[in-house]
């Protein structure tokens, strides 16, 4: 969405549709894997493979920021939309979010 914002300003290329497409596709498979990926109770230093606790921690957490860097922006196309979240910037900042979450996962290893 940034990539389009910024340097088309008309159609967006084919190429480019489908790779974004194919992006958005690894976004959505990250959040069902995410709901299917124990987590370590900082309380007792233990895994947590319960699939309700396990959904309960992901919607509480990362889930909203998740969620929202991967709806796909460019279908949502009408100009006032874009023009809203244009001057928000919401797109580029839930994908900061998603960086330093993957940062944060880096460090944690």
């Amino acid at each position: 969405v940034p990539f389009r914002i910024i340097f088309c300003s008309g159609s967006f290329p084919d190429v480019l549709e489908r790779v974004s497409l194919v992006v958005n596709a690894f976004f959505l498979a990250d959040i069902i894997m995410n709901f299917n990926t124990g987590y370590i109770d900082h309380d007792c230093q233990l895994l947590v493979m319960n699939r309700r606790r396990i959904a309960i921690n992901y919607l509480t957490s990362w889930f909203p920021v998740d969620f929202i860097s991967s709806l796909p922006w460019e279908y949502l196309d009408s100009a006032e939309f874009i023009n809203t979240f244009r001057a928000l910037k919401v797109s580029k900042v839930s994908r900061a979010f998603r960086v330093m979450r993957s940062l944060k996962l880096v460090r944690a290893v």
